[in-house]
């Protein structure tokens, strides 16, 4: 019995030996109403995530044997992303990346961590590796300037509150009546 990891929601095929064999039994290892099948050929939909242990048991008329394998049912997350293009300040690091638990994760620099400390601007690509569920990838724009944390700029890192508006644009305070 060969078997792969299989997405959620979609068809898992398995395909037994036929030489001698006269019956086959298969327990896809879920608590699902219809997790049972008769024949060489089986297949199947898991509704849940996790790990299932698919057993077989084949017999000749005269013996019977089983075998088991597990398989892993993954799916893709609801939320992937490195999130928007970010202008940053000279001097700070930037933590982007994702939490989901890929099976694997590849970054355009060549790391294989879910995440990076990014200290210089430059376009950051992650490419994540849900297994029977695919590839996603995202990139990100980070871009690090100058800042002038004294005064406020419009690219600094200062944030800036006026302490006083001018509702018809002269420049002038009204006072409270």
């Amino acid at each position: 019995m060969s078997l792969n990891p299989v997405c959620l929601g979609d068809t898992l095929f398995a395909v037994a030996a036929t030489q001698g064999i006269t019956h086959w039994h298969w327990n896809f290892g879920t608590t699902q109403a219809a997790d049972t099948a008769i024949g060489p050929m089986a297949q199947f939909v898991y509704t849940d995530t996790g790990s299932y242990l698919i057993t077989l048991f084949v017999s000749n008329g005269c013996d019977t044997a089983s075998t088991s394998q597990w398989v892993k049912v993954t799916q893709l997350p609801a939320l992937f992303g490195l999130g928007p293009d970010t202008t940053l300040c000279i001097g700070t690091s930037y933590l982007i990346g994702d939490n989901n638990q890929a099976a694997s994760y590849l970054w355009n620099t060549g790391d294989t961590l879910s995440t990076l400390q990014i200290t210089q601007s430059g376009t950051y690509v992650l490419t994540a590796d849900f297994e029977a569920c695919g590839l996603l990838q995202d990139t990100v724009q980070l871009t690090f300037v100058p800042c002038d944390t004294t005064t406020p700029s419009p690219a600094g890192c200062r944030i800036w509150l006026p302490d006083a508006f001018s509702p018809n644009g002269d420049g002038k305070r009204p006072l409270p009546e």
